[in-house]
């Protein structure tokens, strides 16, 4: 049976990856279970990082939120849960939030009052009625949400 090229990093190229030379970093080409050990070693020198339709679930969110340098974050096609999401509350670099994912609720943004940088929040493909999202706009007076 053919094999098509590797597509995911073993240990052993991730101990040579600098990790302040991986900006912004795609995980979608890694498998979940690779991608814990990966945000791990990137953490200290990462600034943006991509999350599309990489399937992850809660079980990510703690590497996730160790990436406390982390300035842009944007994740979709994942399957994070409104009381997962809260563990973002430790990214207080976090300039640009963009959670589109639909398996999240008006509920999953309830951390984002402790972001105090943040500017930009795109919720696309949230289930957020609109009096609701009015409702978050005036949480977050100096922030730019949008679907």
């Amino acid at each position: 049976m053919a094999h098509g090229p590797r597509t995911w990093l073993g240990r052993s190229e991730l101990s040579r990856c600098p990790a302040s030379r991986w900006d912004p970093v795609p995980v979608s080409v890694l498998g979940a279970c690779r991608t814990h050990l990966l945000l791990a070693h990137l953490a200290p020198g990462l600034r943006r990082l991509h999350l599309c339709w990489t399937d992850l679930t809660d079980e990510a969110l703690p590497a996730i939120a160790g990436c406390s340098n982390l300035t842009y974050l944007q994740s979709f096609g994942n399957r994070f849960t409104d009381s997962g999401v809260q563990q973002l509350r430790m990214l207080k670099n976090l300039e640009s939030l963009y959670l589109e994912e639909e398996t999240l609720s008006e509920r999953a943004l309830a951390f984002a009052t402790d972001l105090p940088r943040l500017s930009v929040l795109g919720v696309q493909d949230m289930r957020i009625p609109d009096p609701d999202l009015r409702s978050l706009q005036s949480q977050l007076p100096r922030v730019r949400v949008s679907r």
